[in-house]
């Protein structure tokens, strides 16, 4: 198997050990900007990763959405 990427390790490690990620939680935690291309890049290696939209309010009272990306069960 290819062998992966810092940032890739980083959010492979995350998921494995400490669960959910949303690209919020990916920038302020293990300063990845783009997480959505990293999970990309995972499930084209193969790694089963699944994502939820969740329905949100921003800190504006607004309506927003986000994906929280969790490691599927085998």
């Amino acid at each position: 198997m290819k062998s992966l990427s810092p940032q890739q390790s980083r959010v492979l490690s995350w998921l494995t050990i400490r669960g959910p990620l949303s690209s919020a939680g990916a920038m302020t935690q293990i300063g990845i900007c783009d997480l959505p291309k990293r999970v990309s890049e995972l499930r084209r290696l193969g790694y089963p990763i699944d994502g939820k939209r969740i329905e949100s309010t921003d800190r504006y009272g607004g309506h927003t959405h986000y994906t929280r990306y969790t490691l599927a069960k085998q």
